[in-house]
């Protein structure tokens, strides 16, 4: 990875993303750009220089006020689509928005991460959940996980869970007013290591106790799932009908919600190759009655579809020694 000389001409450098060269090799016709994404990761906008820089107005005038942003080096193109793009621009044609939408954690009961790693928390096998909590057989619903604690081993028992609000976090423009249907956020796309862990339905939408349905995996594993308010309720719902309780993590206008747990894969469960190769062994903090494991640290990205507004979770998949 390196940086592009921005100073003079403006550049074009474009590469395929791992998902496109796969399309393009498998030569069906599935390889067709339709949609286009526009990102701004590397721009600091404090080099706008007007008079209300802390460094004043450009010396040559207004039409300097903007050269040192389309001056900044730029990272040349590259095809990892986990690792490009995290800051997607928005097009939106209402320009009196006085606020913009975000994706915040809520942390509320049930969904809190675990206190000592400030993660959520994998148990990925029976030996695991049950090391941990106080009941002695995971059918048991009283299983007894500490907050931020997910059972892996069978994700349709334990209340833990992750989930992601989504609106307005500023108290000035009110729970209690709705927020604009071009900043509610109704799809979501959720990526995570494939190798480790599936997106299950949490809470209320077990519906089926079936794992969601994977969109794709690219050839680094990551494993993105396209979840929707219309298609998949179980996962996307409205924070609020009525818009006017507190249960959430915004302070102003709520628009959606996305809910979910995460199930250990088989390999996870059954193997410690990937506990070996890519693990570590602690001892601290002790988790539950948990003092000796194994773990490793992940994340889970979740992708706003209409806003592109972009928020990573911390995940430790956790097995015991």
């Amino acid at each position: 990875m390196a940086f592009l000389d921005n100073s003079g001409d403006i550049l074009l450098d474009a590469v395929l993303t791992d998902t496109g060269r796969k399309r393009l090799a498998e030569g069906n016709g599935s390889f067709n750009i339709q949609y286009y994404a526009f990102g701004d990761d590397e721009i600091n906008y404090d080099l706008y220089r007007n008079n209300n820089s802390s460094l004043g107005a450009h010396v040559s005038g207004s039409s300097a006020f903007d050269i040192q942003i389309f001056q900044t080096p730029i990272l040349e193109a590259f095809s990892n689509n986990a690792s490009s793009m995290k800051s997607k621009l928005l097009t939106i044609t209402n320009l009196e928005h006085l606020y913009l939408p975000i994706i915040k954690p809520f942390t509320g009961p049930g969904f809190a991460r675990e206190s000592g790693t400030n993660s959520y928390i994998v148990a990925v096998d029976l030996a695991t959940v049950e090391q941990i909590g106080t009941a002695t057989s995971d059918d048991n619903t009283s299983i007894g996980l500490p907050a931020g604690v997910i059972n892996g081993y069978n994700p349709a028992v334990g209340a833990a869970a992750i989930r992601l609000d989504q609106g307005i976090d500023n108290g000035a423009v009110g729970p209690e007013l709705p927020i604009d249907n071009n900043l509610k956020e109704t799809a979501y796309m959720v990526q995570l290591d494939d190798r480790l862990g599936k997106v299950f339905p949490a809470g209320t939408g077990r519906t089926t106790g079936r794992a969601a349905s994977v969109s794709f995996v690219d050839d680094d594993k990551i494993a993105t799932y396209y979840l929707t308010q219309d298609s998949d309720a179980q996962y996307v719902r409205n924070i609020d009908a009525d818009q006017t309780n507190t249960n959430s993590s915004l302070a102003g206008a709520r628009g959606t919600k996305l809910e979910f747990q995460i199930g250990a894969t088989m390999d996870t469960r059954a193997d410690d190759f990937y506990f070996t190769t890519l693990g570590t062994v602690a001892t601290s903090p002790v988790i539950g009655n948990l003092s000796s494991y194994r773990y490793i640290d992940s994340i889970v990205s979740i992708i706003g579809v209409h806003t592109g507004y972009h928020i990573d979770v911390p995940i430790r998949y956790v097995k015991k020694n």
